[in-house]
């Protein structure tokens, strides 16, 4: 089967909705040429068929939820779902992951979420020896 080319912003029958954690209903994004936001293009026709970049507008963003829900809709294609983990720290840092802007005890909530179910053991001893995180 072949990718779905031609698309744009404005392509009949193209839906873009997404949901957040806690949320009642999905919210229909209306999307816009490329040098607006939210938007929607065709990477390259010719290199790279049928890829597409989508800006999402902020709200998604907002705090309040960890995980938001997207839903790609087009004419004679598959629906695309695509999840996105909201998080509170920058995943590029290289060096610190982020964590080293939060308080001690932000830093052991990250962790504690992260491995709860992993490695309990590990988790109670980082809570009690405060050297184990510099603090």
């Amino acid at each position: 089967m072949s990718a779905k080319t031609g698309l744009s912003a404005h392509s009949d029958g193209l839906k873009v909705a997404y949901v957040r954690d806690g949320d009642a209903s999905p919210s229909l994004i209306a999307l816009w040429p490329w040098e607006m936001n939210p938007s929607f293009r065709e990477v390259d026709a010719r290199l790279m068929p049928g890829l597409y970049e989508l800006r999402l507008p902020d709200e998604i963003c907002a705090e309040g939820a960890q995980r938001a829900t997207l839903v790609v809709q087009a004419p004679a294609v598959s629906p695309q779902v695509i999840h996105l983990d909201l998080v509170g720290y920058d995943p590029y840092d290289q060096d610190r992951l982020g964590l080293d802007c939060l308080s001690r005890e932000g830093r052991h909530e990250v962790i504690s979420r992260a491995f709860r179910e992993v490695i309990p053991e590990i988790v109670s001893e980082f809570r009690r020896n405060p050297e184990l995180d510099g603090g």
